[in-house]
């Protein structure tokens, strides 16, 4: 090593400098940003808003569908989002015929319209063959870092 017991190569001592960092330096500073992508249980925000506008208009059902989403956006940060919703022929009810069988089979006055709104005005996906949380589960693993 050299005289100052560091920088062997150079033989010289290394160069050091003093920053003071102030609280106004910090908060100065935009917050490192990623691109965040929401995947979005289309079948409770369906479920929720519709069951929540009993005896109301529609549009009072879609309109609570958005905020939802909005909600869902404005609290993780996200700036993409998906909205996934289940399709037909679950494969797990062939499997199992009595897959969720003590639900009743009937479902809230706008269930129907809030879905369509969904596919419509927020570009839901069908997952035909299997359930919107599968396929959230599917995304998430796809991509790790930048989903919620």
């Amino acid at each position: 090593m050299g005289e100052s017991g560091c920088c062997a190569l150079s033989g010289k001592l290394p160069v050091t400098s003093t920053v003071k960092v102030t609280s106004t330096d910090v908060a100065s500073t935009p917050p490192l940003r990623i691109n965040m992508r929401a995947l979005i249980d289309g079948d409770i925000v369906v479920y929720r808003a519709a069951a929540s506008a009993k005896g109301e208009e529609q549009w009072i059902a879609q309109a609570r569908a958005d905020q939802m989403i909005q909600d869902i956006l404005a609290d993780t940060g996200a700036t993409t989002y998906n909205v996934y919703l289940t399709g037909s022929n679950n494969f797990r009810r062939e499997i199992a015929p009595s897959y969720k069988a003590n639900r009743p089979d009937d479902r809230p006055e706008h269930w129907l319209a809030v879905r369509e709104f969904l596919v419509t005005q927020h570009k839901a996906q069908i997952c035909d063959g299997y359930e919107a949380d599968d396929e959230l589960g599917i995304q998430q693993d796809k991509e790790t870092l930048t989903t919620v």
